[in-house]
C-alpha cells in the first residue's frame, strides 16, 4: 500500500490539467529542487513544461525542454526589494505604469538580470535591467 500511494503521490505531483510531464524533466526538476514537494505543471508549447512553486517565501518558475534541458528560472520579488538604480528608471520614466510583476531571471542564454512587467491601459511591455539596475532594454509583453 505504502507503494501504491508513493506513486499515485508522483503521478499527482508531476501531472497537473492533463499535463503529462517526461520523466526526464521531472529528473531534471527534482535533481535541481530536490526539497520541493508541492508543483504545478504547465505546459508551454508542444515541447516546453514550466513549473511553478513556492520556496522560502518567494514564488518560482522553472522551464525545461522536453528532454529535461533547463532553460530558464525566474524568481518573483517585490518591487522595494529592487536595485535604486532599477526603481528610479521606472519611478522617473514609466511613472503611470502599473507594475504588473519583477523577477530575477537566470538561463543559460543570457546573463543573469532583472525583468520589470509593467502595464498602462492596454499596453504592456517588459524593462530589462541588468543585476545592479542599469536598463539594457524595453520589449513588447506576449
Amino acid at each position: 500500500m505504502k507503494y501504491f500511494s508513493l506513486i499515485l503521490f508522483s503521478l499527482l505531483t508531476f501531472t497537473v490539467w492533463g499535463v503529462n510531464v517526461p520523466s526526464a524533466v521531472k529528473t531534471a526538476f527534482t535533481k535541481s529542487f530536490p526539497q520541493v514537494k508541492n508543483v504545478s505543471w504547465e505546459l508551454e508549447d508542444s515541447t516546453l513544461y514550466e513549473a511553478e512553486f513556492k520556496q522560502n517565501g518567494k514564488e518560482f518558475s522553472v522551464v525545461y525542454d522536453k528532454d529535461g534541458i533547463w532553460l530558464e528560472t525566474a524568481e518573483e520579488i517585490k518591487f522595494e526589494e529592487a536595485p535604486a538604480a532599477l526603481k528610479a528608471y521606472k519611478d522617473s520614466l514609466y511613472t503611470v505604469w502599473h507594475i504588473q510583476d519583477l523577477e530575477i531571471i537566470e538561463s543559460p542564454m543570457a546573463p543573469k538580470h532583472y525583468e520589470l512587467e509593467i502595464e498602462k491601459e492596454q499596453n504592456e511591455c517588459i524593462l530589462v535591467f541588468d543585476m545592479n539596475g542599469a536598463f539594457i532594454n524595453v520589449r513588447r509583453a506576449d
